[in-house]
């Protein structure tokens, strides 16, 4: 039992605990609403510590709050951060594809069921949810794109496109399908919305990864050779509680498409794959530059895009996943970058041949 007499309250405090704190009868304690407190009393502390007059009820609720604050933070020692498992693994140190599958490493995978379910911890924040996303992302990079094979992890702001934060149109209420298990979609021929509406992901919950690949760039003048990195591909962590998820419009401007600046005018890609965290859902693109419609980004594939990264899912965020490390990625001048592969060649592609 915890001693209430020890706890370092100021003066006030611990005389108001004490008038509003009822005496056992032996058969148990009794509620706020059984306490017989002489206003007297309470007039003699107004008195004396030269408050202003406080109803009874306000003056024991303030009491009891101020203890209740004291109690939890003094004596119990809780620390918010610790009531959701911090699993993190190390990302020098986890074993890549070429060592291991996703789903044979438990330390990883109980890190993403981890970052999963914190989106329903009552206490969680936005800022320790991208804190989280930082380091899963990290892992899950690094095992996927084997340093073997000459892939580069960088941590990346994804400006400028992420200054603002990204916005995403949403659809009327009328134009989401309401039935149960229903993809909500738009009807055939909406009519125009005079006002649209749209779901801000702020700047400062935005963040993001590149890929890069290092090559070896012969100078054809001496034949001298120099080892350079290049981006490869990009993942980007948007953090949200996807509460209005549902109501995101996807077209024209797909919410990937925060990494196409990156991919088609800093990296020079042409054709390639990107990565988005969005909440505690992973989704998987395709990028194209030449596309018809100027929609650069589409769905990697048709089904199994857009997945919840818990134990059910994670099988299939596996295979999105190596979807996306095995493609090859071709840039504007034509060179073709390769993929990851399970397996390790112990060489350095040359950048011109």
């Amino acid at each position: 039992m915890v001693d209430h007499g020890e706890l370092e309250l100021n003066c006030l405090d611990q005389e108001l605990y004490d008038l509003a704190t009822p005496a056992s009868n032996g058969e148990g304690d009794s509620g706020v609403d059984d306490m017989n407190i002489d206003p007297s009393l309470l007039e003699d502390l107004h008195t004396e510590h030269q408050l202003q007059p406080k109803s009874l009820a306000s003056v024991v609720t303030d009491a009891l709050e101020k203890f209740s604050e004291v109690e939890d933070s003094e004596i119990l020692n809780v620390d918010v951060a610790d009531e959701i498992p911090a699993i993190r693994v190390d990302p020098d140190t986890v074993p890549d594809i070429t060592q291991s599958k996703l789903l044979k490493i438990p330390d990883l995978c109980a890190q993403c069921y981890s970052y999963y379910d914190a989106y329903s911890h009552p206490k969680a924040t936005m800022e320790s949810h991208l804190e989280r996303a930082k380091h899963l992302a990290h892992a899950l990079l690094r095992h996927y794109f084997p340093s073997s094979q000459g892939f580069i992890v960088e941590p990346t702001s994804l400006l400028p496109t992420s200054k603002y934060g990204w916005s995403m149109e949403t659809l009327p209420a009328e134009q989401i399908g309401h039935q149960k298990g229903k993809t909500p979609k738009r009807k055939s021929n909406p009519e125009p919305s005079v006002d649209p509406t749209y779901h801000l992901i702020p700047a400062d919950l935005i963040t993001g990864f590149v890929v890069k690949k290092r090559y070896i760039e012969t100078d054809p003048e001496d034949n001298s050779e120099t080892e350079i990195a290049i981006p490869h591909t990009y993942l980007a962590i948007m953090i949200d509680t996807l509460a209005t998820k549902p109501t995101w419009q996807t077209n024209p401007c797909q919410r990937g498409d925060i990494m196409s600046y990156h991919l088609g005018h800093l990296s020079q890609i042409e054709k390639g794959t990107a990565i988005l965290i969005v909440g505690n859902m992973v989704e998987f693109y395709r990028f194209n530059l030449k596309n018809e419609k100027h929609q650069y980004m589409s769905r990697l594939v048709q089904k199994d895009w857009s997945l919840p990264m818990d134990e059910s899912h994670l099988a299939l965020v596996n295979q999105g996943f190596m979807h996306v490390v095995q493609a090859h990625v071709v840039y504007q001048d034509g060179f073709v970058g390769e993929g990851a592969t399970r397996w390790n060649t112990g060489e350095l592609k040359v950048l011109d041949e």
